[in-house]
């Protein structure tokens, strides 16, 4: 009976609390639509797009290879977007999962944006710098790779943001939208990985789902005590 109360815990957390929102498996094959703009309500969701090229007009300036975001290399050291959007979920609390790797802090930009954006809300990829708030968006967090001596070019580091999706963002915006920015030249790298977003669990409801697990082996103790 124990063994149950357990089980209905794990199916209360992970059925009806914790719902993944985004968690992208990277070892499949992923396309990326090549354009230097995307606007909400006009583009596609649940796809990635990147801006062109510097080195190439025919290609993306961001790949999905080998099990991870690659971000070509730019002669001119330029900053680039890869952006992803999907419906904006109900209002919470969600948690942003990431690693990456690049090479150096002092001249290597490696940051990441989460938006709440409506129709017509534009993002630049060649220039969504780490103050820009498009028009028809709000930003919902933001946090970058420190200067901490990681940046080793070989090892990934992984990073967690928490962040809210208030009633009111519900009602005003319609789409979430994830940003991944950053630059390298030709003798650097810079990757993502294992990237998710999901809703984190209200502590009442986790409490409410150990109490019930409990509730349950007490009847069962009880009916077993009557026979």
């Amino acid at each position: 009976m124990m063994i149950r109360a357990l089980l209905f815990v794990l199916v209360c957390v992970s059925g009806n609390v914790t719902a993944g929102v985004i968690d992208f498996d990277f070892e499949s094959a992923m396309s990326v639509v090549t354009e230097n703009t995307w606007t909400a309500g006009t583009d596609d969701l649940d796809t990635w797009y990147a801006p062109h090229s510097t080195n190439s007009s025919s290609e993306a300036a961001f790949s999905i290879e080998n099990g991870v975001i690659n971000l070509d290399h730019d002669n001119r050291n330029h900053y680039r977007s890869m952006l992803y959007a999907i419906a904006l979920p109900d209002a919470g609390t969600y948690e942003l999962l990431l690693e990456t790797l690049y090479s150096n802090y002092s001249n290597q930009l490696n940051y990441w944006q989460v938006f709440a954006a409506n129709d017509g809300a534009t993002f630049n990829l060649r220039s969504l710098t780490w103050s820009t708030v498009p028009t028809s968006a709000t930003r919902l967090t933001r946090d970058y790779a420190p200067d901490d001596g990681s940046e080793n070019g070989v090892d990934f580091i992984g990073y967690s943001n928490e962040f809210s999706i208030s009633e009111a963002d519900f009602a005003s915006y319609d789409y979430l939208v994830l940003a991944l920015t950053g630059s390298r030249n030709s003798s650097q790298m810079l990757q993502f990985d294992n990237l998710s977003i999901s809703e984190v669990p209200e502590p009442g409801s986790l409490a409410l789902c150990v109490v019930a697990a409990l509730a349950m082996t007490g009847l069962r103790r009880r009916q077993n005590s009557k026979i």
